[in-house]
């Protein structure tokens, strides 16, 4: 009978044919459908460009922090490199999400403004035209979003 019933167990312990087709079915079903339900890259890109503008909004605070203590905005070749302190005001220095690559940051020789710009992935984002972007910001008009000091405005 201990023999029976062991062999029983074994004998039963696997998913059958039906059962497997069933969950790979229900798996496909659902991959599907969250791949199409908002598009996916698209929300993807969304999420990057919410990165981009809460450090850009980070930025513009520390610079007018920086601004307060030094009565000047700091000079470009400080801010070109990504992940580095700004003294004791950014601990490191924030990089395009997608990229890793500095966000473009400009300055008179005096440091009398600055203005920073990234490049949203999302051309439909309201913010753009909200920015005065939606033609295209800095050089070369290739930005969409940007944050500048309160005596400039973005060009």
């Amino acid at each position: 009978m201990g023999k029976t019933t062991a062999h029983n167990l074994l004998k039963n312990s696997g998913f059958t044919l039906m059962e497997l087709l069933i969950v790979i079915a229900l798996i496909a079903l659902l991959a599907s459908a969250f791949l199409a339900s908002g598009n996916y890259f698209t929300q993807v890109g969304k999420g990057r460009d919410a990165d981009r503008k809460s450090d850009l909004a980070m930025l513009k605070v520390k610079m007018e922090d920086y601004y307060n203590d030094n009565n000047r905005y700091p000079d470009q070749p400080l801010m070109t490199n990504c992940n580095v302190a700004l003294g004791s005001y950014i601990a490191k220095i924030p990089c395009d999400p997608q990229d890793s690559n500095p966000y473009f940051y400009e300055t008179d020789a005096a440091g009398s403004w600055y203005r920073i710009y990234a490049d949203l992935e999302y051309k439909k984002d309201p913010v753009i035209t909200d920015v005065g972007c939606s033609g295209g910001c800095g050089p070369g008009n290739s930005y969409n979003y940007g944050v500048s000091s309160p005596n400039t405005t973005l060009q």
